[in-house]
């Protein structure tokens, strides 16, 4: 199936950053195979869609989140001590799969409604965030979380390769899901 994206501001990473304004962006499966300036190639069959001028661009990437913690967002956001005496023992009561889920799935359409096309996320039930950014259509590196204090999915080291075995087996080769392992290093009291 190929696509045609016509009259958009066409925006480049290339080594001029060149933009192509008003342009065009053809599309073959889910690959780019030509863009231009001015008027697109006629190809027969091919859906168009004119975007009135909006701009297209590559995709943005969160280098660093915790998509499941959006369910957390705003708590204790004042206090210096936030992580022990907010955070941890919040995710020690709360954090189950489907709390997971419901944040990662929160956070992917945050992610998707702000031009973000790849994660790379850390945090516990990684698999369930496999799931949700799979099904969002996301890139996402998923990097299970090892700890040395009562996490919420495992309670030692040999639990916790156990759930990376877990999330490597579901999402190896997988094309859009890169399985992860994500130690976190003892975090200091204040």
């Amino acid at each position: 199936m190929t696509t045609i994206l016509t009259n958009v501001w066409l925006l480049t990473l290339d080594d001029a950053l060149t933009e192509h304004r008003p342009g065009w962006l053809q599309i073959d499966g889910d690959t780019i195979t030509a863009l231009g300036s001015g008027t697109p190639p006629t190809v027969e069959n091919a859906e168009i869609i004119d975007c009135n001028g909006d701009i297209v661009m590559p995709g943005m990437v969160n280098a660093h989140c915790h998509m499941g913690m959006s369910v957390f967002r705003g708590l204790g956001e004042d206090v210096d001590d936030r992580l022990y005496r907010y955070i941890l023992p919040l995710e020690r009561k709360f954090v189950t799969p489907e709390m997971v889920r419901a944040g990662s799935a929160l956070s992917a359409l945050e992610m998707i409604r702000g031009g973000v096309t790849t994660v790379a996320d850390m945090y516990y039930f990684e698999t369930e965030v496999g799931r949700v950014a799979a099904q969002s259509g996301l890139r996402a590196i998923v990097g299970q979380t090892l700890v040395d204090f009562d996490p919420p999915d495992h309670k030692d080291f040999d639990q916790g390769f156990a759930r990376v075995e877990e999330l490597v087996d579901e999402f190896a080769g997988h094309k859009l899901v890169t399985p992860s392992i994500a130690p976190t290093p003892p975090i200091p009291r204040a």
